[in-house]
C-alpha cells in the first residue's frame, strides 16, 4: 500500500505531465476497443443476416452466388425453378414451411422480392428475431407492396403511397411497369439487413407483370418461375439427409445450402476486411506503447532529483523501480478505466446514427468480455513498457551507491 500511496502523490505532484500520458492512454486504449467493437459487431451483424431459416433452395449454382443474391440482394440468379419443385418440397413431410422468392425487378435501385405474405412470419434475423412492422401490415392485394426502413426513410414514402416498379435491378432501367402501379401497404421496422433495402411485393403481381402483361390475368400458379425457396424442417437432424435429397432432385437441377455453412464460407472469403481491421487494432496498440515508453524516458531526467531525495531517505534500488512500474500500472487501469466509460458514452451518443446508416448495432449494455480482456493485456504491456526505465533506475541507482563521494 505504500508503493501505491507514494506512486499516486508522485503522480498527483506531476500533474500536467500525469494529465497528457493519462490522456495518452485514454485515447490509445478507447480507440484501440472501438476498432474492436465496431469489427465484432459487423461480424454478429453479418452472421445474424439470416437465422431459423434451415435450407435456401435454387437452381443449380455455387451456394455462395445462391447466398448473395437470396439472402443479401447481391446479384441475379442465372436460372430459375418451377413452381412444381417449390410445391414438392414445401409439401414435404419433413419441412415445417416453406416460403418462395422471386427477383428481377426494382424501383429507384431498391431491389424487389415478391413473395408471399408468410415471408414476414417466417424469415428471421438475429438469434430468430422476427419481422415486425413499422407501420401498417402485410400486403392483402395484388397490388400491394411492403417497403422495408431504409427504403421508407431515404425516398420518404407512406403507407398509400403509389409507385411503379422497373423492370431489371440497374439504377437506370429503360423499361417501366407504368400499367400496374402498386400502393404501399406497410413500412417494416428496421432491421440492419439487407431487408431494409428490398420492397416486396405479392408473388402473383411479379408473374401478372411479365408473364400475361399484355393479357392482363394472372397466370396458374404452376405457369410461375421462383428464384429461391427457404426451407423450414421440422427437425434440424434432417438437414443434412433433406439437402442431399434436394440436391439429387431428378426433376430439376438444384443447389440447396445451408445459410449458415455457406456465410462461414462467405465470411472467409471477406475476412481481408477482418484482417484489415486487426491489423489497424495492432497498429494503434503498438502507438500507444511506444507513446507511453517514451513519456518515461524522457522524464527520467526530471526525476533525477526526486529519486536522489527519496535514496537519502532510505529507498532502495528495487523500492525506485518498483515505483515507477506502479505508476505505469496506475496510469494504465486509470487510463482504461476512463477510456471504457467514455467508449459507452459515444457509442451511446452515435449508435443510432451509426445504425441508421451502416446498419451495425453497437453493443451499449455494459462492458463487452473481450474489453476487460484488452483492459488486462494494456494494463500487462503498459506496465512491461515501463520495465525498460525501471531497470534504468535501479542501474543508476546502484552506480550512485557504489560510487566513492570526495
Amino acid at each position: 500500500m505504500l508503493l501505491i500511496r507514494l506512486s499516486a502523490r508522485s503522480l498527483f505532484n506531476r500533474k500536467l505531465t500525469t494529465l497528457l500520458t493519462l490522456f495518452s492512454v485514454t485515447v490509445s486504449v478507447m480507440l484501440l476497443m472501438a476498432v474492436e467493437t465496431i469489427r465484432m459487431t459487423a461480424k454478429e451483424s453479418f452472421q445474424s443476416t439470416i437465422s431459423g431459416t434451415d435450407l435456401v433452395v435454387g437452381a443449380r449454382s455455387g451456394s455462395i452466388p445462391l447466398l448473395l443474391f437470396s439472402v443479401f440482394g447481391i446479384g441475379n440468379p442465372e436460372q430459375n425453378l418451377s413452381w412444381k419443385t417449390y410445391e414438392h418440397f414445401g409439401q414435404h413431410p419433413e419441412v415445417a414451411s416453406a416460403v418462395p422468392i422471386s427477383l428481377g425487378d426494382s424501383h429507384k435501385s431498391y431491389r424487389v422480392v415478391a413473395t408471399t405474405p408468410q415471408y414476414f412470419s417466417f424469415y428471421g434475423f438475429s438469434d430468430d428475431r422476427a419481422l415486425s412492422f413499422d407501420q401498417g401490415a402485410p400486403f392483402a392485394e395484388t397490388q400491394e407492396a411492403v417497403i422495408g426502413f431504409e427504403v421508407a426513410r431515404k425516398l420518404g414514402y407512406r403507407p398509400g403511397r403509389e409507385i411503379h416498379l422497373s423492370h431489371g435491378t440497374a439504377e437506370v432501367s429503360f423499361e417501366q411497369h407504368e400499367e400496374h402501379p402498386f400502393v404501399i401497404r406497410g413500412i417494416l421496422q428496421q432491421t440492419g439487413t439487407p431487408v431494409d433495402l428490398a420492397i416486396f411485393v405479392p408473388i402473383e403481381a411479379m408473374s401478372l407483370l411479365h408473364e400475361s402483361r399484355s393479357a392482363g390475368i394472372l397466370p396458374e400458379e404452376s405457369e410461375q418461375e421462383l428464384s429461391a425457396f427457404f426451407l423450414k424442417l421440422r427437425s434440424k437432424i434432417s438437414v443434412l439427409q433433406m439437402q442431399r435429397e434436394i440436391n439429387e432432385y431428378g426433376n430439376e437441377p438444384l443447389t440447396a445450402i445451408i445459410p449458415g455453412r455457406s456465410m462461414q464460407e462467405l465470411w472467409k472469403i471477406v475476412s481481408v476486411l477482418e484482417r484489415a481491421f486487426l491489423a489497424v487494432s495492432f497498429v494503434t496498440f503498438i502507438l500507444s506503447l511506444t507513446g507511453m515508453f517514451l513519456v518515461f524516458i524522457t522524464t527520467l531526467t526530471e526525476r533525477k532529483r526526486e529519486m536522489a531525495i527519496l535514496r537519502t531517505v532510505g529507498a532502495r534500488p528495487w523500492f525506485l523501480a518498483s515505483l515507477l512500474l506502479s505508476e505505469a500500472g496506475l496510469l494504465a487501469v486509470a487510463g482504461s478505466g476512463l477510456s471504457l466509460i467514455l467508449l459507452q458514452v459515444i457509442f451511446g451518443i452515435t449508435g443510432p446514427w451509426i445504425e441508421s446508416k451502416l446498419g451495425l448495432q453497437l453493443a451499449l449494455t455494459g462492458f463487452l468480455p473481450v474489453q476487460w480482456k484488452f483492459l488486462c493485456a494494456v494494463t500487462v504491456a503498459v506496465v512491461l513498457s515501463a520495465l525498460t526505465p525501471a531497470l534504468q533506475i535501479y542501474r543508476d541507482s546502484l552506480n550512485e551507491a557504489l560510487t566513492v563521494k570526495l
